[in-house]
């Protein structure tokens, strides 16, 4: 029986039972029990029609209650999919705005809609939640989709069918028509579908309240802001600033949340949605927080509550910037956990602010409470443990307008309170103002006082400046003076140690010329120490072969290794550059220093010299340490502290001793400090000393590296046995080989060596026989290796001094390759093997330099030199010097000479050789004039080498800066001479 019927039925049912004669008591029980079945029925029947009815008078319904919703979980369904689903997976929503937290979930709504009108209807379906990502409706008519729509926050604007603040979509209902409505949400915000179906009329009629409440909301957060940016111009406290700052960010949120920003802000670039609400609460929290702390003054007034506001600051901080990375779910979970203990604490802090008497935190924590409120509703909201509501919608904006209202109440009290203090400070100020008074008077007598006591030590520091000048230009001209005879003096004992004299001569000659090298390094030092005080001192880097300066500077002192029958030893640890960025001539005077203070104090023994790097150094930069090594007395720890000290030396019997000033340590420290490093020593008495320091350097650049890289891979696998009486030798020896991939067997005397040839039979590709003085009858041994079978084609390669150096026809018959003097550095060692390899067919070759320096030479052939100076002696020295050189040259007396022998002679120069001080013209306008008439006449320039006693940087600077070339400082060393030819010739 249909429904309708069986309900007319029990109605006649009722009537019978009361009109048949029964007992009152059964008829009123059955009637109440037939009457309670047919209600029941009735909403049974009502129940099973869950669809929307649309007539002539509807207005709006919440289609959230007639509909059924369903979660996907980790699957992404279409609606094919979801119209193939079973009845039983949906359930009802039974709430008007169903949310579910923030859940990756996929959501599907679905409801039905009777159109009961004989006439079409146009209807709005409303789904009032911006902050979805994508959102999909269906309208289904048997089955069949009639209507589809696309759009979300990740969607542009001007995509969306109706142009609101959230979504709205146009359902239209043919006359009669049952329809099915299915909603698709996805999004990473919090999920949920609360929909509302309205008549087009009433929809648009309802938007107007709220378009007001946003409009007026947004006209006082304008209003605020440009009155408390005036405010700020006008008064500049940065309470202001971080006033806007929150205001900003809170109502950048409120229109990221309500949808305003993406309609009219930022239509067309969707990706704004990703972090606006994160980034914008994050703001909010980082400008808020910091507001508070300068609003109440915490910093002074609560010391560790300002220490917890800037650490929730610095995290709001961080949150700003993860906003723009992480995804927005993530994003907007860590500010939500972070500002709601912080909005706790700020308020805590008010409260305190407030306990302690603070005008202006009644206001602040007002606003605080309010917002705090506001924020836990729309928590519980979003995490679905409240339903949606309009006043949970507009709860923050709410709260925000009163907050932004508050705050600014709060900030004019600030600023009144202020003021108030400030008439107060001046009140009392004026106060003060007549003791003061009364304390001026004494005050300008204690001024003029002071004044006149400032002038007088302004006066003594002058004084003690102009005495400082005029100790610098006397040192400076007195270093002058001094050089020019010493000049004299040296460079004559030089030419007479070429002449026939007797034993006696040339130990008078060796006295002077060792007093002369004295009182020259005195006098350097001196002026280097003046220098270093004044702080005029500076390095000029440069691209600098490591290994080349320390060979000159071993090679210095090979004569006094030989003097005084001590080794001298140079090394380079593995993976030690040979090419730096440095000033090669300080690192060069450290050096110097170091191993001069080796030889002068060590009497038996060795000196070695390590150079090594640091492994931790960064990839452009070079930590080198030198280490300089001898078997001298040592030093007692009470006496190593003042080393460094000018003018200190360890023990006073050491000057009366061994002689010096005792400034070549502090120099050397001095040098070292500028150069970005350290000095130090380690000694222990009767064991010798070590003194070592490092620097910081960068390395060579590219082209130079290239330039002196070191050519070795000839060497790799080669075999070579090392034979050497002296372990340190043998050790750097098997080190350097080692280095370049050689193979390399050491034997500590020439029957070790037999052996070893002997018991294997071995083939060597090299034999490095090193010559001892103790030895008298090494020259046997090497014939003696020479002749066994296995090193018949061995190449032999002998270490020696020149003073142990056999002549050329000893070594041919011995059947020599070649010979490399002591003492080398690595790169010159493993050089010479390579270049052995490369002329095996040649003669014996001489490695390093066998030949004395005071040797004839050929150098230079059809060379022609103008020597410019007029020092009688000087032009003695100096011809001496080029003679020995086998150089052509002229002298002429003055700058003038010079000058008119180069315009108007027509003779070729090839190089000029010019004094510095000199009457009628000196060497300076010389040098002007004669770069003038070559550019003049489009010559080549002429090599121009300045010759003077001056040797302080700034002389040099002149030198060059009046075009010449380069510099030699009085008195002339011939080595120096030579290099200098050799490098402009």
């Amino acid at each position: 029986m249909p429904l309708p019927h069986f309900t007319d039925h029990i109605a006649e049912k009722t009537k019978t039972l009361f009109s048949a004669r029964l007992p009152l008591q059964v008829r009123v029980t059955a009637s109440c029990a037939l009457l309670i079945l047919s209600v029941m029925l009735s909403f049974g029947s009502r129940a099973s029609d869950n669809a929307i009815h649309i007539n002539a008078d509807f207005e709006r319904v919440s289609a959230s209650l007639h509909s059924e919703y369903l979660r996907a979980a980790g699957a992404q369904l279409e609606l094919g999919d979801i119209l193939q689903l079973p009845a039983h997976q949906w359930t009802a929503t039974n709430s008007e705005a169903p949310f579910f937290g923030y859940s990756p979930d996929q959501l599907w709504v679905r409801f039905e809609v009777l159109n009961e009108n004989h006439q079409k209807h146009h209807l709005l379906l409303e789904l009032p939640y911006p902050l979805l990502d994508q959102v999909e409706v269906y309208l289904l008519q048997n089955s069949s989709v009639i209507q589809h729509y696309v759009t979300g926050d990740q969607v542009p604007f001007q995509q969306r069918p109706v142009d609101a603040t959230h979504f709205v979509f146009p359902i239209n209902l043919e006359a009669g028509a049952r329809n099915s409505v299915y909603v698709k949400v996805s999004t990473s915000s919090a999920l949920g579908a609360p929909l509302t179906l309205w008549s087009s009329e009433h929809f648009f009629d309802h938007q107007q309240a709220p378009l007001m409440i946003q409009g007026l909301y947004f006209g006082i957060i304008l209003v605020m802001l440009l009155y408390n940016l005036f405010l700020f111009a006008s008064i500049r406290h940065i309470s202001y600033l971080y006033y806007i700052g929150a205001v900003l960010g809170c109502a950048t949120y409120v229109a990221s949340v309500l949808g305003f920003g993406f309609q009219f802000l930022w239509p067309h670039t969707p990706w704004v949605n990703t972090f606006a609400v994160p980034a914008s609460l994050a703001l909010f929290g980082l400008m808020g927080t910091l507001f508070a702390t300068s609003l109440l003054n915490v910093r002074d007034r609560s010391p560790n509550m300002y220490k917890l506001l800037v650490v929730l600051a610095c995290c709001f901080l961080c949150v700003l910037i993860l906003s723009f990375i992480l995804p927005y779910r993530y994003a907007t979970i860590a500010v939500s956990l972070l500002g709601m203990p912080t909005t706790l604490i700020v308020i805590g802090c008010g409260f305190v602010m407030l306990r302690r008497g603070v005008r202006t935190a009644r206001f602040f924590v007002l606003a605080w409470t309010i917002l705090l409120s506001s924020v836990f509703i729309t928590g519980l909201s979003k995490f679905g443990l409240l339903p949606s509501h309009p006043l949970i919608t507009y709860s923050i904006p709410l709260a925000s307008a009163i907050e932004v209202l508050l705050f600014s109440i709060a900030l004019a009290d600030r600023i009144i309170e202020i003021r108030e203090q400030t008439f107060a400070a001046q009140k009392t100020a004026l106060e003060k103002e007549k003791i003061a008074r009364e304390e001026h008077h004494r005050f300008l007598e204690l001024k003029f006082r002071s004044e006149r006591g400032e002038l007088a030590a302004k006066k003594t520091l002058l004084e003690a400046k102009e005495d400082n000048r005029a100790k610098s230009e006397f040192l400076t001209m007195m270093s002058h003076e001094i050089r020019t005879p010493l000049n004299g003096v040296l460079g004559m004992v030089d030419l007479m140690r070429d002449s026939e004299l007797d034993d006696n001569q040339r130990h008078f000659l060796s006295a002077i010329t060792h007093s002369g090298a004295s009182l020259l390094g005195i006098i350097d030092d001196i002026l280097d120490y003046s220098n270093i005080v004044a702080g005029k001192l500076k390095l000029k880097t440069s691209n600098t072969d490591l290994q080349l300066l320390c060979q000159e500077c071993i090679t210095v002192f090979s004569s006094n290794r030989e003097r005084q029958h001590l080794k001298l030893f140079c090394s380079f640890a593995s993976g030690t550059p040979d090419c730096i960025q440095a000033d090669p001539a300080r690192l060069n005077q450290v050096l110097f220093n170091l191993l001069g203070n080796a030889f002068k104090f060590t009497q038996k023994g060795h000196v070695f010299l390590q150079v090594s790097c640091d492994n931790q150094s960064a990839a452009d930069r070079v930590r080198l340490r030198f280490d300089v090594i001898d078997t001298g007395p040592g030093i007692p720890p009470k006496n190593q502290q003042k080393l460094f000290n000018a003018f200190s030396q360890a023990d006073t019997s050491i000057n009366r001793e061994f002689g010096g000033t005792g400034l070549g340590l502090s120099i050397c420290k001095k040098l070292v400090e500028l150069m970005g490093g350290k000095i130090g020593v380690i000694s222990v008495p009767g064991q010798g000393s070590r003194f070592w320091f490092s620097i910081d350097c960068q390395q060579a650049d590219n082209d130079f590296l290239q330039q002196h890289k070191l050519q070795a891979d000839d060497l790799k696998n080669k075999t070579v046995l090392l034979i050497s009486e002296t372990p340190i030798a043998l050790q750097i020896l098997s080190d350097q080989t080692s280095s370049v991939g050689m193979l390399a067997e050491v034997a500590h005397n020439t029957d070790n060596a037999i052996e070893i040839v002997k018991s294997d039979r071995k083939h060597f590709n090299f034999v490095v026989f090193d010559l001892d003085a103790n030895n008298p009858a090494s020259l046997d041994q090497i014939r003696s290796l020479k002749q066994l079978e296995p090193l018949r084609n061995t190449h032999f390669v002998i270490l020696s001094t020149p003073v142990l150096l056999p002549d050329s026809v000893t070594l041919q018959t011995l059947g020599v390759d070649t010979v490399l003097q002591k003492p080398f550095a690595p790169k010159y060692f493993l050089q010479t093997l390579s270049q052995t390899l490369l002329n095996a067919s040649r003669h014996p070759l001489y490695a390093g330099s066998a030949k004395s320096d005071h040797a004839d030479t050929d150098e230079f052939p059809h060379c022609h030199i103008l020597v410019v100076e007029d020092n009688v002696v000087n032009q003695m020295v100096i011809s001496g010097l080029l003679k020995k050189l086998a150089v052509h040259f002229r002298i002429v007396e003055n700058g003038a000479s010079a000058v008119d022998y180069v315009t108007q002679s027509g003779a070729t120069i090839d190089l000029i050789l010019m004094d510095c001080e000199m009457p009628v013209m000196d060497g300076f306008a010389a040098t002007s004039a004669i770069r003038e008439y070559e550019s003049k006449q489009k010559l080549s320039p002429i090599p121009i080498i300045a010759l003077s006693a001056h040797v302080l940087p700034e002389h040099q600077e002149k030198a060059f800066a009046a075009g010449m070339n380069d510099h030699i400082a009085k008195p002339i060393d011939f080595a120096v001479l030579r290099r200098k030819l050799s490098r402009h010739l």
